[in-house]
C-alpha cells in the first residue's frame, strides 16, 4: 500500500461514511469498517476483493453521484449511490456510498455533484488544515445553496459547548467565527443533534428543537429556516455544519437535507485528516527530541570523559608547578612559572565547562533563594553589559527556592545573560523574570527564570542545534560554543529544563526550570564556621593512605602531603587501598580515595573500609565521578570531595578538615 493510500485509509478509518480505496487494477485496497459493515465483511476481509464483483457501475470514470447495485457477502444485492473520486494520476479511486438497503436516495443536481467533486478535491482535506479547509466548505456551499448563513461548529468541554469555527455570509462575502453555544442554555437543540443525522426546520421560530434561538437570535438576523447537519466520527457527534436561511420560510427540499448530510460527512472526514496529521507531527517532534537528547546525551559522555582525562593531567601540571615555586628563582623563572599556573588554570576552567555539559560534576546543592542568587549576579554583571543595553529583573514576592548548587547556578544565569548580551549588541533590553509555576501535581511545581532580549532572534535551523557543545554561529575566537551547553547540562543535573522560544528580528526568550523546594526557612544550612579548622590540625605523624589510578597523580599527592609532614601509603586502586587499610587500620588518619578507579571504585571501597573503622576519615578526589557517587550521597555520609585540577592549599585545606571532622567526631 503506497503512503497516499494509507493516509486515505487512517483518516477514513473513523467515519460513518462507506469509502473504499480501489487501485488501478480495480481491486479493493482498503475498506473502512462502514463498509465493511455495508457489504458485510469481518475487519480487514474487504482488502483484495475486485469491485466489479461488488458494485455494477457503469463505468469506472470519476462521477459524483451515480445509481449502482451492490453485492453483499450474503448475496443480497441493495441499491445505493456511489461518488468516484482520482487518487493521483495512477488510476487508483476513492469510492464513497450512501444509502444501502431502502432502495435509492434523491439523485443529486449537477451543482450539488459539482460541489461535492470540488470539496473532495480541495488540498486543505487532506492537508490537515482544518480552518482553511472549513472555510472553504461554507463558502462554497452558501454559493451553491443559496444560503446567507453557512457555518462550522466543534463540540468542545466534553460535549457542553459547541464552539463556531468558522461562519461565512454570503451578503457580505466575509468570515467570522468565536461563538459558543452551551448545551445548558439550549438542551433540546443539543438533544436533537445528538439524537439525529441532521435537523430541518422550515420554521425556526416554531420548530420546538430550534425556538430556543428565537429571542436575540434568529428575531435579531433575521433568520427564518435552519439546516444543521451532525458530523460524526465513528458515530459519536464532533460537530455540525448550519445553514441559516435569512427572508421568507425556506421549506429544504430531500436532496439539499442529503447534500448537506454530504457535505457534513466531507468535513468530518476533514476533522480526521486534521487530527492525523497533529498525530503524525506529534510523534516526529517527539521522535527528534529523542534523538536530539540521545545525541546530547552521547556528546556529553564524551566531553565528560575527555575532561576527567584532562583534569588527571592538569593536576600533575598544576601541582607540580606549584612545588617548583622558590622565591630565590629569577624574576624570569618566576614569570614562566607563573604562565605555567595561569595557563593551568584557565584549561581548568574549560574543563569545567566540560563537566557541566557531561552532567558529571558533583553538586554541592543546598537550598538557594533564586531572587536573591539572580540579584547578585546582576551586580556582575552590571560590569560586563554595555551602558547602551538595559537590565531589568522582576523578582518574586515569595522567595524562589529551589535545591541546587548556587554555583553552578550563578554561571548559568550569567551564561543566559552574556548569550543575550551578544544578541544585542547595538542597544537593546535584557529582563530576567522569576515565576513560580505550580503545575497540576503535588509536587510545588517548578520555579521558572525567564530571560529576555529584544535582539536579533534565533532562526529556526539554529535553535534544532543551540544546545550543542562546541556549536557557534560566532566568529572565531569569540566563542568557545560551550556556553548554552553548559546551562543545558547544569538544568538537567538539576533535574530541570532549559527551553528557547525565538524569531528572526523579533528577540529570544530562554526559560530555566528547576524544581521547587519550598520554603528556604526550613532549613538550616551549616555555617562555614562550623567546620574543623585545617590549620587546628596537628599534621605530624598523621597517616594518610591515598588511593589513585593514575601513577602521576599519586606521586603528586604524596609529595604535596609529605611537604606538610604526613605519613604517606599508595593504593593503586580500591580494592588496593582496602587491603592496606585491613593491615594499617589503627594507624590510619584518613583515606583519600579516587572517585573512578578499575577493581573497585571510590563508594565501594568507601563503604568496605567503613565496614572496617566507622571513624576513619575519608575524603574522595574526583576529575567528574557523578557516575559513582549519588547526587546526595556526600550529603548523607558527611564525606567532602576535592576536585581536581586543586592546588595544593585548597588541597591540604580539605585533608585537614577530613581529619578532624574524624577527630570531632
Amino acid at each position: 500500500m503506497d503512503s497516499t493510500v494509507q493516509f486515505l485509509a487512517e483518516f477514513l478509518a473513523g467515519s460513518t461514511v462507506a469509502a473504499l480505496v480501489v487501485d488501478s487494477g480495480g481491486v479493493v485496497a482498503a475498506a473502512n469498517r462502514a463498509a465493511e459493515s455495508l457489504f458485510g465483511f469481518e475487519p480487514g476481509q474487504f482488502e483484495g476483493e475486485r469491485l466489479a464483483q461488488r458494485c455494477a457501475l457503469e463505468s469506472d470514470s470519476e462521477h459524483a453521484d451515480r445509481p449502482c447495485r451492490c453485492t453483499p457477502k450474503n448475496g443480497r444485492p441493495f441499491l445505493a449511490r456511489v461518488a468516484r473520486v482520482s487518487i493521483g494520476a495512477g488510476g487508483d479511486g476513492l469510492y464513497i456510498f450512501r444509502g444501502g438497503s431502502s432502495g435509492y436516495l434523491p439523485a443529486l443536481d449537477g451543482k450539488f455533484q459539482a460541489a461535492i467533486l470540488a470539496i473532495a478535491r480541495t488540498p486543505e482535506m487532506a492537508s490537515g488544515d482544518f480552518l482553511a479547509a472549513s472555510k472553504h466548505i461554507v463558502r462554497l456551499v452558501a454559493e451553491v445553496m443559496g444560503v446567507e448563513r453557512v457555518s462550522l461548529w466543534l463540540l468542545t468541554d466534553e460535549g457542553a459547548t459547541l464552539e463556531c469555527i468558522t461562519l461565512y455570509e454570503l451578503g457580505a462575502r466575509a468570515h467570522s467565527d468565536g461563538v459558543r453555544l452551551h448545551a445548558k442554555d439550549y438542551p433540546r437543540y443539543f438533544e436533537a443533534l445528538d439524537a439525529g443525522r441532521a435537523l430541518a426546520a422550515d420554521d425556526a421560530v416554531q420548530d420546538p428543537r430550534t425556538r430556543e434561538f428565537a429571542t436575540g437570535y434568529l428575531d435579531v438576523l433575521g433568520i427564518t429556516s435552519m439546516l444543521d447537519s451532525v458530523m460524526r466520527v465513528s458515530g459519536r457527534m464532533i460537530g455540525v455544519v448550519c445553514h441559516e436561511h435569512v427572508g421568507a420560510p425556506r421549506r429544504w427540499r430531500d436532496d439539499e437535507i442529503v447534500f448537506a448530510a454530504e457535505v457534513a460527512d466531507q468535513a468530518a472526514t476533514a476533522y480526521l485528516a486534521a487530527k492525523h496529521r497533529e498525530a503524525e507531527s506529534a510523534r516526529t517532534k517527539l521522535e527528534d527530541e529523542l534523538l536530539q537528547a540521545h545525541k546530547l546525551e552521547a556528546i556529553g559522555r564524551l566531553a565528560g570523559g575527555v575532561a576527567h582525562d584532562f583534569n588527571n593531567l592538569l593536576s600533575v601540571i598544576l601541582g607540580n608547578a606549584e612545588l617548583l615555586e622558590d622565591p630565590d628563582a629569577s624574576p624570569e623563572d618566576r614569570a614562566s612559572l607563573a604562565e605555567i599556573l595561569s595557563a593551568a588554570e584557565r584549561a581548568a576552567d574549560l574543563t569545567n565547562q566540560l563537566l557541566a555539559i557531561g552532567r558529571r560534576q558533583i553538586l554541592q546543592t543546598r537550598r538557594v533563594d533564586l531572587n536573591e542568587l539572580v540579584g547578585n549576579v546582576l551586580k556582575l554583571l552590571r560590569r560586563v553589559i554595555p551602558a547602551d543595553v538595559e537590565l531589568a529583573f522582576e523578582p518574586m514576592a515569595d522567595p524562589a527556592t529551589v535545591r541546587a548548587d548556587a554555583g553552578q547556578l550563578e554561571q548559568a544565569v550569567m551564561n543566559l545573560c552574556l548569550n543575550a548580551r551578544d544578541a544585542t549588541a547595538g542597544g537593546g533590553r535584557i529582563e530576567l523574570s522569576l515565576r513560580h509555576d505550580r503545575g497540576v501535581g503535588d509536587d510545588g511545581g517548578s520555579i521558572v527564570l525567564g530571560v529576555q532580549d529584544d535582539g536579533v532572534g534565533i532562526p529556526a535551523d539554529v535553535q534544532e542545534r543551540i544546545f550543542e557543545p562546541f556549536f557557534t554561529t560566532k566568529d572565531v575566537g569569540h566563542g568557545t560554543g560551550l556556553g548554552l551547553s553548559m546551562v543545558h547540562g547544569i538544568a538537567h543535573q538539576h533535574g530541570g529544563e532549559i527551553t528557547v522560544r525565538s524569531h528572526p528580528g523579533e528577540g529570544t526568550l530562554f526559560e530555566l526550570r528547576l524544581p521547587y523546594a519550598g520554603d528556604v526557612g526550613g532549613e538550616h544550612e551549616a555555617s562555614e564556621s562550623s567546620a574543623p579548622n585545617s590549620e587546628q590540625v596537628e599534621r605530624s605523624g598523621r597517616h594518610v593512605i591515598v588511593a589513585d589510578d593514575s601513577e602521576s597523580i599519586r606521586r603528586l599527592v604524596q609529595r604535596v602531603l609529605v611537604s606538610a609532614g604526613y605519613r604517606v601509603t599508595l593504593a593503586r586502586d580500591g580494592e588496593d587501598a582496602v587491603r592496606l587499610h585491613d593491615i594499617m587500620a589503627d594507624e590510619t588518619d584518613l583515606v583519600i580515595l579516587d572517585v573512578v578507579m578499575p577493581k573497585q571504585n571510590g563508594r565501594d571501597a568507601f563503604e568496605a573500609i567503613k565496614r572496617r573503622s566507622p571513624d576513619v576519615g575519608i575524603l574522595f578526589m574526583t576529575g567528574y565521578g557523578i557516575e559513582a557517587l549519588a547526587p546526595d550521597f556526600l550529603e548523607e555520609h558527611g564525606v567532602d570531595v576535592v576536585h581536581k585540577p586543586w592546588t595544593s592549599e585548597v588541597f591540604l585545606a580539605a585533608v585537614g578538615r577530613a581529619i578532624g571532622a574524624r577527630n570531632s567526631g
